[in-house]
């Protein structure tokens, strides 16, 4: 154990075990001791896909036998080692691994016709992950209106090349996305390893 070693005591890591160093640096400790406290810091990867895009239009999603409408996400708040095209609005995966992908769609405008319900989904070239079923139960009227935030998220096993989009669908009437605000409609993910 090496107890003048700032970052195992503040880790409680003062047990016999390994440590690595670099530049004089020790980034990593793991305990050997039966109660020992490893010690792996969370480091920012430059090679670690990522992608947070969210939609600048607003799109009318129309009942059309609940047809699935894709989302257009055409602006990236962040990104790291590609993968996201804004042309398209479709993340393709650089490397293979399981990915963390999730989205949210602002609907507003829709007519609250008793059991509306919306539906969203995320796509990939080998699953569809459901989710964000929602209903409009109010009274009878197609002159009120409503709106929700239909998400989903997913764990994703994804081969390199593979793509993944989202889409929504209405059962009644029509919906329009809402995007003035970057966080109202969005599609992000990250690898998880």
């Amino acid at each position: 154990t090496h107890s003048n070693a700032s970052f195992l005591t503040a880790y409680e890591g003062l047990s016999f075990g390994l440590y690595v160093a670099a530049d004089g640096d020790a980034r990593v400790f793991l305990a050997a001791a039966a109660d020992g406290c490893s010690y792996l810091p969370m480091l920012k990867k430059t090679a670690q896909p990522m992608f947070s895009a969210y939609a600048t239009v607003n799109q009318t999603i129309d009942y059309t036998n609940n047809v699935w409408v894709k989302v257009s996400a055409s602006s990236v708040l962040d990104t790291q080692n590609d993968g996201y095209s804004t042309v398209n609005s479709t993340y393709t995966a650089p490397i293979s691994g399981t990915y963390c992908l999730s989205a949210n769609v602002r609907l507003d405008s829709v007519n609250s016709h008793y059991q509306n319900y919306t539906w969203i989904k995320i796509k990939t070239s080998t699953y569809t992950y459901y989710g964000g079923l929602w209903s409009y139960d109010q009274d009878d009227s197609s002159t009120i209106y409503g709106y929700g935030n239909p998400a989903v998220t997913a764990i994703a096993p994804m081969e390199a090349g593979d793509t993944a989009e989202v889409y929504v669908a209405v059962r009644k009437y029509t919906a329009v996305t809402q995007t003035s605000n970057p966080g109202y409609c969005t599609f992000q993910g990250y690898l998880l390893g």
